[in-house]
């Protein structure tokens, strides 16, 4: 009996040919931000969680000006794809050259809007504050998120959950 094979395919973009400059650059936790983090979930015996955004780039934020993007060599396996046929993207894709800053726009729109902060030295670090003292300290790293909260501050673990889909 043959087994047809299970594959998963991406859509990815070749940005290293673009010739329009876009700013690429998200931030991503850097070693002392890390260490920063686990010194907090250590000093106050806390859990260190972890989450993957799930199709992380498809969660950026839509692009300003849609991309229109040719097929891959060999065509697209869809029956109905005609040769000269090209996509329209509205949102950021792989491999693009503004994929990572949308997703890093749309991750540090979430945070700030649940209430956390942005650490002024590390950008990719992140706390919450309730009367002075810090409950929640995550750090992001392109899709990925670490994080460590005090079980009295978990519902701004959980609005960002709800924004963000792990």
């Amino acid at each position: 009996e043959t087994i047809p094979p299970d594959m998963m395919s991406r859509l990815v973009a070749r940005g290293d040919l673009s010739q329009v400059f876009t700013r690429s650059d998200s931030p991503t936790a850097d070693k002392e931000a890390l260490f920063i983090l686990f010194s907090f979930a250590a000093s106050r015996r806390l859990r260190i969680k972890s989450g993957d955004l799930d199709h992380g780039y498809f969660q950026g934020e839509k692009l300003s000006k849609p991309l229109i993007l040719r097929q891959p060599d060999g065509g697209l396996p869809d029956p109905n794809a005609k040769p000269d046929d090209y996509m329209l993207c509205f949102v950021p894709i792989y491999g693009t050259r503004d994929a990572g800053r949308g997703l890093w726009r749309r991750i540090r729109k979430v945070l700030i809007g649940v209430g956390c902060r942005e650490n002024y030295i590390l950008p990719a670090l992140y706390s919450f504050a309730q009367d002075g003292i810090i409950m929640v300290m995550l750090a992001s790293h392109v899709d990925d998120l670490l994080w460590s909260a005090d079980p009295t501050a978990e519902h701004i673990i959980d609005a960002i959950t709800k924004e963000l889909k792990f």
